[in-house]
């Protein structure tokens, strides 16, 4: 059966990060879910470390690249390895920090024209929440429409791929077009925007990872309770 949601996780050389992503996923995971891993060529364990997970959960898929392509490049490439009707990035070094995630996400796209999604996140950093990108956490959905300064918000946390989710079909598929992009996210945002709606879910569903904090965080659920990934 075909996936509603497909989970993309694009990786490099961060194995233990990787580890903690994917445990994140866990709750998350039902018959009408997939998560794919895509392998920019490591040269670390993560190969080792997929094939583990492979073994222990059929809806996990691993694609690894014999030469790494760089980051834009597999960006654009990832959606064809989905076959999710959606599809919800996140990083190698981030984490979902609520099992209702796909419940939030469904929600939102459910809303009339709607194509690209993001939700509010966390910052970690040395086993501590660093900083929240709102106070509001009261899971509403806000819809950005037209003009830049309804845009503006939605795409400077585009920056983050994490939390970011898009519909799978063919507009999207006839907008990613090769590009020397630093942040390709944004630029396909941006392309989308001009066909459909952007929403933000309200709630805190991710945790970002600094990158040069320690591996073992303590992040909180949406209940408020301790997690330790």
């Amino acid at each position: 059966m075909k996936p509603v949601f497909s989970i993309c996780i694009l990786t490099y050389n961060r194995s233990k990060l990787l580890n903690r992503a994917l445990v994140s996923c866990l709750p998350l995971i039902n018959k009408e879910l997939e998560i794919v891993v895509i392998d920019n060529a490591s040269t670390d364990d993560t190969n080792i470390l997929m094939k583990e997970w492979c073994k222990k959960n059929p809806n996990i898929k691993y694609i690894r690249r014999k030469i790494n392509i760089g980051f834009f490049n597999n960006f654009i490439a990832s959606f064809k390895y989905c076959r999710g009707k959606y599809v919800l990035f996140c990083g190698d070094d981030d984490l979902f920090i609520s099992d209702k995630v796909i419940k939030y996400y469904q929600k939102a796209f459910n809303k009339n024209n709607v194509g690209i999604i993001r939700c509010r996140q966390i910052n970690i950093k040395d086993d501590h929440i660093t900083q929240f990108s709102s106070t509001l956490n009261n899971g509403k959905v806000a819809l950005y429409k037209e003009g830049l300064d309804v845009l503006n918000p939605f795409i400077f946390d585009a920056f983050s791929l994490t939390g970011l989710a898009f519909l799978n079909n063919s507009i999207l598929r006839s907008s990613l077009t090769k590009s020397e992009s630093m942040y390709p996210q944004v630029e396909l945002c941006m392309k989308l925007m001009v066909t459909y709606k952007a929403a933000q879910i309200e709630k805190i569903l991710v945790a970002i990872q600094g990158h040069d904090n320690q591996l073992n965080v303590l992040s909180y659920s949406l209940e408020g309770k301790k997690q330790t990934y």
